[in-house]
């Protein structure tokens, strides 16, 4: 694989070191989109057709390199659950997702030179029992500011879950075994 055949159609962070971490080193360029939910649209439709936009606008300008495009929601009974704004909007969140079982949808596309593939993953998380005064401190924290259902899994957001049910790696943002397999199609080769 030559430096950079593969570009990651986002400025995520967490995505791009989920991807070295299985061997590639891709260039990230944000892919900026209208990310507004069309009426009705299921949390599965929705990421997949947001992976499928982010890639097609890196894709357009990057026909002969390898581009992923994804998309991770979260999402409890039909209600999309987006990042917070402020402490109200993470508290509300935060007390929904209490005790109860939430989804986790990644969309993932993989393009190169007009070929496009998709595919979408699904992991449930339970939550324990979240007090007012645990949310406080967390949002005090910094660390559920941006991030959809205010919370991330690889950090101190791990201490709400109860118990995991599919991809670790699709609650941080890429679902690594299905990605590798999707890129494998596409001739890169994951290093593990």
């Amino acid at each position: 694989m030559t430096e950079h055949s593969l570009i990651l159609a986002s400025s995520s962070p967490q995505r791009r070191a989920l991807l070295q971490q299985i061997g590639f080193d891709p260039l990230c360029i944000a892919a900026d989109i209208d990310e507004t939910r069309l009426p009705d649209e299921a949390a599965a439709e929705y990421v997949r057709r947001l992976s499928l936009e982010k890639c097609q606008v890196v894709a357009d300008s990057h026909r002969d390199a390898v581009v992923v495009g994804s998309d991770t929601t979260i999402s409890i009974g039909d209600q999309i659950l987006g990042k917070p704004a402020n402490l109200h909007d993470a508290t509300e969140t935060l007390l929904l997702l209490s005790d109860t079982q939430h989804s986790v949808f990644t969309g993932v596309t993989v393009a190169l030179q007009g070929r496009y593939e998709s595919i979408i993953s699904e992991t449930k998380v339970e939550f324990g029992v979240i007090t007012t005064e645990e949310i406080r401190a967390y949002w005090e924290s910094g660390e559920p500011q941006g991030k959809a259902g205010s919370y991330a899994i690889q950090g101190r957001g791990a201490l709400f879950v109860r118990s995991i049910h599919g991809s670790y790696s699709n609650v941080v943002g890429l679902p690594l075994h299905e990605v590798a397999a999707l890129l494998k199609r596409f001739g890169q080769i994951a290093l593990g």
